[in-house]
């Protein structure tokens, strides 16, 4: 299911390319319903035009000006 807030999601998804071969995470809307969820984490699973990584890098406030920012493809709103 949904991961409940940012910060769970960010954990779970970091978990998916530690091999260091490419990964994709997969979020369905859908197993939100009947759990208790963050509103940031909300927001974010209905985003549809919204730089993902730059919603995530914005979260943490000290992560906004890293070199991660600009990593590129990595984000389905951006590279469909």
């Amino acid at each position: 299911g949904a991961s409940g807030d940012i910060e769970q999601y960010l954990q779970e998804t970091g978990r998916a390319g530690r091999d260091g071969l490419p990964a994709e995470a997969v979020l369905y809307n859908a197993s939100l319903r009947g759990m208790e969820v963050e509103e940031s984490m909300k927001l974010y699973c209905k985003n549809q035009d919204k730089c993902r990584r730059r919603m995530l890098l914005d979260h943490f406030d000290h992560f906004s000006n890293s070199p991660a920012a600009s990593s590129v493809q990595c984000c389905d709103i951006c590279y469909p």
